[in-house]
């Protein structure tokens, strides 16, 4: 059995414990990660919490552009009731799922520079009518 060292744990574990990258050297050795499967998993967790937490900060200072729902004329305000829409079709990915799929924040912001802030309530009208 072969063993690799993880930067992250610096513990010496099976290659079965690594991520492969779907990439093969010229002898067909498959590349692996440098982080074992453990470690990456925390990684990306706390990347995720990371990003949740800068997105939440931005929404906090934002307000629907149709009916002015904000922190400040909603006691009960909330940040997951602000979602960012596409007006001109646009849309390369959806702003909602990249803290999920680990999208960098200059691609985030380049992407929330196209879009209108609207409530749910607003931006499920604009799609399926009034």
């Amino acid at each position: 059995m072969k063993y690799k060292k993880c930067l992250k744990c610096l513990k010496k574990k099976p290659t079965t414990s690594f991520y492969g990258s779907g990439k093969y050297n010229s002898q067909g050795v498959e590349y692996l990660s440098r982080l074992c499967k453990k470690c990456k998993h925390a990684y990306k967790t706390q990347r995720r919490k990371e990003r949740k937490a800068w997105m939440d900060k931005i929404k906090l200072e934002l307000e629907c552009t149709k009916c002015g729902y904000s922190k400040e004329t909603h006691p009960n305000f909330t940040t997951k009731a602000l979602e960012f829409h596409h007006a001109q079709n646009n849309k390369v990915f959806a702003i909602g799922d990249a803290v999920h799929r680990g999208y960098s924040k200059e691609k985030i912001m380049k992407e929330m520079s196209k879009c209108v802030v609207l409530c749910t309530r607003c931006h499920t009208e604009i799609h399926y009518g009034e």
